[in-house]
């Protein structure tokens, strides 16, 4: 006979809380889930500085809620920029470890960028954590307006080493973000990539929604070879099943797409582009194109590799339009 586990009344309690906290995030997977000033106003003339500063901003959970995502309103400049969440010291009033992160490439166009995180968030009613960017230095602040006596202004900290200490504490600024409890819609993730020369493995995802009218709608690639020839594939097959690619001489490599477009192109160099790449897909103001559905995956030159076939291939990407 097996062994039985016992769980105990509050392990059972804390279970029964959790997965309230998932259906109830499951339910509001096509909005955010949370969000400060979220809107399309901005101040245009405020700008980050940096570079690789962490800013944390203090906040407190409206409801239950698992955080797979989280956007801030950025533009005007290229680069890696990552976003997170941490958890609270109460002690010391300031952020005390982060709990999970996600990068993205940013795009020049000002509007809601952001990545899915690297693990779920799950956080308690009334529960108080800091949402984090390190952004580019020099791009739009993700600023609605400014002024100490300004409604909802956040406190918010800042540190050059991404740990303590912390600057701070300031507040004079309507701080704008919003953290998504599903991944982005129509956003999703298709296999893994295959590590490079230097046992690094790629990212390849998209930072906003496919939504119809979206002109700035991108696909990014971070952690590629820098300076590389490469090839961005689009295809149409839903269904299509990732194939192994070990008997072309790529073991551990997988092809994610069927091959309907491809474009050469070639990695960043040079920070803060340094082997980034970032494919453009502007999506027409035209709303037959909901439900359309494309993939994408990119394949990267990289003779450091040791595979007989010198490649890296990304995971793919499903994108179905909104």
């Amino acid at each position: 006979m097996p062994a039985m586990t016992t769980i105990s009344a509050a392990s059972r309690t804390g279970l029964f809380a959790l997965s309230i906290a998932v259906l109830a995030a499951a339910s509001r997977s096509q909005s955010p889930c949370q969000a400060d000033f979220d809107g399309n106003v901005f101040m245009d003339n405020v700008s980050m500085g940096g570079p690789n500063y962490t800013d944390c901003i203090k906040t407190t959970a409206k409801s239950a809620l698992v955080v797979l995502a989280v956007q801030v309103f950025t533009g005007e400049r290229t680069g890696t920029s990552t976003v997170g969440i941490w958890d609270h010291d109460a002690t010391k009033d300031e952020p005390k470890s982060e709990l999970a992160r996600g990068s993205f490439s940013m795009n020049l166009t000002n509007g809601w960028q952001g990545a899915q995180l690297d693990k779920p968030v799950v956080l308690a009613k009334d529960q108080t954590f800091w949402v984090s960017w390190i952004p580019v230095n020099g791009c739009q602040a993700s600023v609605e307006a400014s002024g100490r006596t300004l409604p909802g202004i956040q406190v918010y900290k800042w540190s050059p080493t991404n740990s303590a200490p912390w600057n701070g504490p300031y507040q004079g600024h309507q701080w704008k973000f919003r953290l998504w409890c599903s991944r982005l819609p129509g956003v999703d993730r298709i296999g893994a990539s295959c590590s490079d020369g230097n046992g690094k493995l790629a990212v390849y995802d998209a930072a906003d929604v496919p939504f119809v009218g979206n002109a700035g709608f991108s696909l990014s690639a971070t952690t590629l070879p820098p300076s590389a020839p490469a090839l961005a594939v689009l295809g149409v097959q839903k269904n299509y099943v990732s194939f192994d690619l070990t008997p072309a001489g790529a073991p551990g490599c997988f092809l994610h797409t069927d091959f309907v477009i491809q474009a050469p192109v070639t990695t960043g160099s040079g920070a803060p582009s340094s082997g980034i790449l970032t494919l453009p897909l502007p999506i027409p103001n035209d709303n037959t194109l909901k439900g359309f559905f494309l993939r994408s995956q990119v394949l990267v030159a990289d003779p450091t590799v040791t595979r007989p076939l010198q490649v890296v291939f990304t995971n793919g990407v499903g994108i179905t339009v909104q």
